[in-house]
């Protein structure tokens, strides 16, 4: 009998049994324990694999075996010598549950469950079927099992500049993980990291809407999430937008956490998930920007708070992006972002704008998302009752961000670079624009003993 399936599936629940104990120690609780849980668990072992790179200690289960001891037990550790506990459990008393609770959770379980399940056929059954899919993330943990760590001549060589060596390595790092335990490499049983993504996404952003407006809204509000078009069609696709998507939220989330610890806790878990965003893909950069006018718009946010932020997702990601520079890994799909190329690419600024705003109109992939974000939000800015205003940072400014580095594209024909890439970057910004869509709304958040505690 073939144990390839069952060693997968190890592997895989080991990740978030690894990041577990961290996601604890911060005071995180529920639906956001699960999804950093899985978070953590991916960037801290994608680490330790680079770590033992780096000490060119070639991958085998037992090197792997004793990564996973490392993430898994050394927070325990910490936090045993520090303090010996997780602090007191603050614990508030229960509102009765109603009937409408039990329908919106019903339909909440329903509808994530079944999306949840699409995914993960999609995951499982359909091949890898987008070039960027193959080449930037399953060839490169391909590569990297088959050479049993990260080899730098192969990340240097310009042969393989339509791979992206630079491009950071979360993904790749996960595909050789799993490689590495069942001993071959299978597509198949490397894409359900990506319907986990999905569910840790999901869970992200219940946490974040129970946070802010309530267990009724969040219940009535993650299955909008869930069923925007574009985000379940690329949830089990094999590329890293919804994972990046993920791991944003879950920030977003772990800073509007209610509290059960020491006040840096959530602002340090915070920083650290947007570090993991900045190890998936480049494009978290974007969002760190947009976070510095957002943490400011937030009632007592001073430098104190950027420092707890910003100081961890910097340690997190910072390894990478120093040995991507050191090393001058090859990238060929943008030009360097010089006060030259900006003005001499400017005039393309418009046509990537124009495209862009179409996309945000397309009903097949938004549904009605962003007319209604328009909407609201002209009527909030008439009445002057604008809820959560940093949730557009969020939103708005990487939009921006997408546009003025497309125009700096190297492709001989720039459009084309953004027709095939712009759906993907719109998509991870649509979460923030459906919670700002939700905290408008004054039917969900009237009262707190209707929208649930």
């Amino acid at each position: 009998m073939d144990s390839s399936l069952p060693l997968s599936i190890t592997a895989l629940l080991a990740i978030p049994v690894a990041g577990l104990p961290l996601a604890h120690r911060l005071g995180l609780r529920g639906p956001l324990l699960g999804a950093t849980g899985w978070l953590l668990g991916a960037a801290m072992l994608a680490l330790l694999m680079l770590a033992t790179s780096a000490l060119q200690i070639r991958w085998s289960r037992g090197v792997l075996g004793v990564c996973w001891l490392l993430a898994a037990g050394v927070p325990l550790l910490v936090a045993r010598m520090i303090q010996g506990g997780a602090g007191e459990r603050r614990f508030t008393p229960m509102r009765p549950i109603t009937v409408p609770d039990i329908a919106a959770f019903v339909l909440a379980v329903g509808v994530c469950g079944f999306q949840l399940l699409f995914s993960l056929l999609q995951a499982v059954r359909v091949p890898l079927g987008s070039f960027d899919s193959w080449s930037l993330w399953e060839y490169k943990g391909r590569r990297f099992w088959l050479d049993a760590g990260l080899n730098g001549d192969f990340l240097r060589d310009h042969a393989v500049v339509f791979a992206h060596p630079a491009y950071p390595p979360l993904l790749p790092l996960l595909t050789a993980w799993v490689y590495t335990w069942i001993g071959h490499p299978d597509p198949a049983l490397i894409k359900p990291i990506y319907p986990l993504f999905f569910l840790a996404l999901l869970l992200a952003f219940f946490a974040a809407l129970h946070a802010r407006i309530g267990t009724r809204a969040a219940l009535l509000g993650t299955p909008l999430l869930a069923l925007l078009p574009s985000l379940v069609a690329y949830a089990g696709s094999g590329l890293a937008d919804v994972p990046l998507a993920a791991a944003l939220v879950a920030a977003a989330s772990a800073f509007v956490a209610r509290r059960e610890g020491p006040l840096p806790q959530p602002y340090i878990a915070a920083g650290l998930l947007l570090g993991v965003a900045l190890l998936t893909k480049r494009d978290a950069a974007f969002f760190a920007i947009a976070a510095l006018p957002t943490l400011w718009l937030l009632r007592g946010a001073r430098w104190r708070t950027l420092l707890w932020v910003l100081l961890p997702a910097g340690l997190l990601a910072a390894p990478w992006y120093l040995y991507a520079w050191a090393n001058r890994l090859p990238d060929r799909d943008f030009l360097p972002a010089t006060p030259h190329n900006l003005l001499t690419h400017a005039g393309r600024l418009g046509e990537i704008g124009r495209l862009f705003g179409l996309n945000l109109l397309a009903l097949d992939e938004w549904g009605v998302l962003w007319f209604v974000l328009g909407a609201l939000l002209v009527a909030g800015l008439v009445g002057r009752r604008l809820r959560a205003p940093g949730l557009l940072c969020l939103t708005v400014v990487p939009l921006l961000l997408y546009v003025l580095s497309l125009s700096l594209s190297a492709w001989p024909d720039y459009t084309l670079h953004v027709r095939t890439s712009l759906d993907r970057l719109i998509m991870v910004t649509a979460p923030f624009a459906l919670w700002f869509v939700l905290e408008q709304i004054p039917a969900i958040t009237v009262r707190q003993h209707l929208a649930g505690t």
